[in-house]
């Protein structure tokens, strides 16, 4: 996430975090840089690995962004379902 939207949050770098959605919530750990857009938060979709780990046979071991996201809806122009653009919170 952004340093502006770290700040204003209250998190930094390396923090565990909550982020919630109209769906659901996951802990993750942020990385604060300044590659991301102000107001952005950029999450793996699907399955991540735990804090530490790199991936493996057993990669369903950490957060799964994919309860963010809502259960209908479907995206007007792929025709697939909404996993981009999911307003979330973050909170320490």
């Amino acid at each position: 996430m952004h340093p502006d939207d770290a700040s204003g949050a209250g998190v930094t770098d390396g923090a565990v975090a909550t982020l919630t959605s109209d769906t659901g919530s996951v802990e993750v750990v942020v990385e604060v840089t300044d590659t991301v857009m102000p107001g952005v938060i950029c999450l793996p979709h699907g399955w991540a690995p735990a804090s530490g780990q790199t991936w493996s046979q057993d990669a369903t071991a950490g957060t799964n962004s994919n309860v963010l996201t809502p259960s209908s809806g479907m995206d007007p122009l792929s025709g697939t379902a909404v996993l981009n653009a999911v307003p979330v919170r973050i909170s320490r």
